[in-house]
């Protein structure tokens, strides 16, 4: 019987595994524990200017959170994570600025969410967080200006880039890993139909 099928399938499973000791290896980088809520600001450590400490919205309230910004013109990254998410749970997030220009409105109903903004002139911006759900909340708001030019973006030794380059591969990882064991489970039975086939001839 050919064995082109259980080499392939175990190539698979080898692959999955190494993605898996990646991934793991690049988190214990960031939470040594890898015990309790993973906070996104230590996932990508460096690509954020500004972290707020986790704060607690009690339903039906708000909390404003400002940055002031130093470039024009340039994009805004911002992100909101709701660390103790559940299902159901929603925030909404209006920005302003001091003058009370609006600059859009966001509903959230995932634990960590990121928008683009493009600031038109050095400010100082505000977040207002609603809590729509029917419990409180605690959230973490991120902000970095013109991200892509950062160091975290720019500089290969940066923590982000530490983190991120391998958590990629481990991703491709997987997806080769899945295809693989696929690949011969399929050819696996193929050659066992073909077998069983022979027999009886």
């Amino acid at each position: 019987m050919k064995k082109r099928g259980p080499i392939i399938s175990s190539c698979g499973l080898g692959l999955l595994l190494i993605s898996f000791l990646l991934a793991q290896s690049a988190l214990l980088g960031t939470n040594p524990s890898m015990s309790g809520q993973i906070f996104v600001p230590d996932v990508f450590e460096g690509l954020f200017e500004y972290t707020t400490e986790e704060t607690q919205i009690f339903a039906g309230e708000s909390n404003t959170f400002s940055f002031s910004t130093t470039k024009e013109d340039v994009p805004l990254l911002w992100g909101l994570q709701i660390t103790n998410f559940q299902d159901g749970d929603m925030v909404s997030i209006e920005i302003t600025n001091i003058f009370g220009d609006n600059f859009g409105k966001y509903q959230q109903d995932e634990p960590i969410a990121f928008e683009m903004l493009t600031t038109p002139k050095t400010d100082i911006y505000n977040f207002v967080v609603t809590n729509n759900a029917e419990r409180p909340l605690s959230v973490i708001m991120m902000f970095s200006e013109d991200p892509q030019n950062s160091q975290a973006m720019t500089n290969p030794d940066s923590p982000f880039m530490k983190t991120v380059i391998p958590l990629a591969v481990s991703g491709i990882l997987v997806i080769a890993g899945i295809l693989s064991l696929g690949i011969g489970i399929i050819l696996s039975l193929v050659d066992w139909k073909r077998g069983s086939k022979s027999k009886y001839i």
